[in-house]
């Protein structure tokens, strides 16, 4: 403070922060169109859209394989089911997560930042997803 000058306004938030300082963590996707959260604790990698090799006879919803430093790991795209399932862009990735021993990946449109926000409907059931796979 300078001389003769008032003191600063203390800034308190419009908001009450607490509970979302207390909320899990969550990694902000796209995926076909829609906005969707998954858990920061379930992400092993976010990784560029590699060669994805097709399985015979899959669903449409499972993209193919992918290999992560020597391991097969599923790729599915879970906006086939939104009528996605097209060409990728520059900005696509492979989202892979860990569930128990296995890896799965997601494809996803784009991948924003980490958030604080509590467990919603945007977030991906990665137990079900696993049931996909």
């Amino acid at each position: 403070m300078i001389d003769g000058e008032a003191p600063a306004a203390s800034i308190e938030p419009a908001f009450d922060a607490a509970p979302l300082a207390a909320a899990p963590r969550h990694l902000a996707l796209e995926i076909g169109g829609q906005a969707r959260t998954v858990p920061v604790a379930q992400v092993h990698e976010v990784m560029r859209v590699a060669a994805i090799t097709r399985v015979p006879h899959a669903p449409a919803h499972v993209r193919g394989l992918t290999t992560l430093r020597g391991r097969l790991v599923p790729v599915l795209d879970v906006g086939a089911s939104a009528g996605g399932g097209g060409p990728v862009d520059g900005k696509a990735r492979i989202v892979v997560l860990a569930i128990g021993a296995r890896l799965l990946g997601v494809l996803v449109d784009r991948v924003g930042g980490v958030i604080a926000a509590p467990v919603d409907d945007r977030a991906l059931d990665v137990d079900g997803l696993a049931r996909w796979a």
